[in-house]
């Protein structure tokens, strides 16, 4: 269940950086909490990487860490790399 609440995250997050001006959302995506940490930083303090998803220019990595998870986008183009790391919480 957590595996496919966490495909679903990364989806929107996906389709949020490529269409976000075309789509509209049933999700409130504003709320997003951002890790001010880069994805290697998360390894050193004990995150471990779960799953990575690559698409286009886009790769999106999931990371563990006990009962906490974060989720990292990193965007790759010729001159540029973009990095947002981002809390993911659970609610029941």
């Amino acid at each position: 269940m957590k595996k496919l609440f966490l495909i679903l995250l990364l989806s929107l997050m996906w389709i949020e950086s490529s269409f976000s001006k075309e789509i509209k959302y049933s999700v409130d995506m504003s709320d997003k909490i951002i890790i001010n940490n880069t994805m290697n930083e998360l390894i050193e303090t004990g995150y471990q990487l779960v799953t990575q998803e690559t698409r286009g220019i886009m790769t999106v990595y999931i990371l563990k860490k006990g009962e906490n998870f974060a989720g990292c986008r990193i965007e790759r183009s010729i001159n540029k790399e973009i990095e947002k790391c981002y809390k993911i919480e659970f609610i029941n």
